[in-house]
């Protein structure tokens, strides 16, 4: 068949089969199983100089997570990855798919080569399985209890039941990430319970409570959550859900928190400030006759919530 092929076909396979690059993870194996909340090591072999390595996670029902992209200035060269190990991210678990990047960037020989720059990218991954989080072998157990539907414009409180199973432990931080279509709302009326201290971090939209205590006691945090539509211009449809997405940690051992992961959107709307002290006594008036909700747990709910509107305004 090489008979056949012009010279000038010849000298272009020749080049391609010169020119091939390859990229392996040397530090895994297919297969291979991990821990929750461990770490993957990630080692690399490939046979060129390298400008950028990516590396990825990708899990079953997640979002793939950037690990790590190396670029030490505007054009690196590198022919060699040393093993680094990367932090499962909470949630992980299940058949996983590592992957690695290898981008490269050079100039081929003599005057034309630097007029024609190449890039290339060559790409190893590895099938990994991630074991999932025993729950009964955590250090702790956090419960979160939140009400079932909340209302546009309504203020409601969710509760975090932190029950420890080790005796040992000094101090907690629970994050909680903003739930969408809400905002959280800090008031110094509101019972905050156990909480030491508080932080928000803009970036992440992650509400942090710090608890310093021992772990032979159990722990309540209150925290409260407006339903609101124009702040962040995420509008939820009645019906809709909102998803909670929260964690615990201690020293040396972070987990998921468990209970409700879901609210509703509902159907009523919620008086906006400020509320007048008449228009409360007629929203009471309805809340004792049954008419903010049929439903009694409902009807209270809506009339709390109301409460804590006239509050705060």
């Amino acid at each position: 068949m090489l008979k056949r092929l012009s010279p000038i076909l010849l000298l272009i396979l020749l080049v391609v089969l010169v020119n091939a690059k390859s990229v392996s993870i040397t530090s895994i194996e297919d297969g291979q199983e991990f821990a929750p909340n461990g770490e993957i090591p990630v080692a690399l072999e490939f046979d060129f100089v390298a400008n950028d390595i990516q590396i990825w996670l990708e899990c079953n029902n997640q979002e793939e997570y950037h690990y790590f992209v190396e670029q030490e200035s505007a054009f690196p060269e590198f022919q060699e990855f040393a093993e680094q190990s990367f932090p499962i991210p909470i949630g992980y678990e299940g058949v996983c798919l590592v992957e690695a990047y290898v981008h490269g960037f050079g100039f081929g020989e003599g005057f034309w080569g630097y007029l024609n720059p190449t890039y290339y990218t060559e790409y190893d991954s590895k099938l990994v399985y991630i074991q999932p989080l025993e729950l009964e072998d955590a250090t702790v157990t956090v419960i979160r209890n939140a009400p079932e539907i909340f209302d546009a414009g309504g203020i409601f409180k969710v509760t975090l039941e932190i029950i420890p199973e080790d005796s040992e432990t000094t101090g907690f931080i629970i994050k909680e990430k903003r739930p969408t279509g809400m905002s959280f709302v800090i008031s110094s009326s509101f019972d905050y319970g156990d909480v030491d201290e508080q932080s928000y971090e803009m970036e992440t939209q992650e509400k942090k409570f710090l608890i310093l205590g021992a772990g032979d006691t159990q722990y309540t945090i209150n925290y409260y959550l407006m339903a609101i539509d124009n702040l962040y211009n995420e509008p939820l449809t009645p019906g809709e859900d909102s998803v909670f997405e929260g964690t615990w940690e201690v020293l040396g051992e972070t987990g998921p928190i468990t209970g409700d992961q879901t609210i509703q959107a509902g159907l009523f709307i919620m008086p906006e400030c400020p509320i007048t002290d008449q228009q409360l006594l007629g929203y009471i008036d309805q809340w004792n006759n049954h008419e903010l909700a049929t439903d009694d747990m409902e009807n209270d709910n809506k009339m709390l919530q109301i409460i804590e509107v006239w509050k705060t305004c």
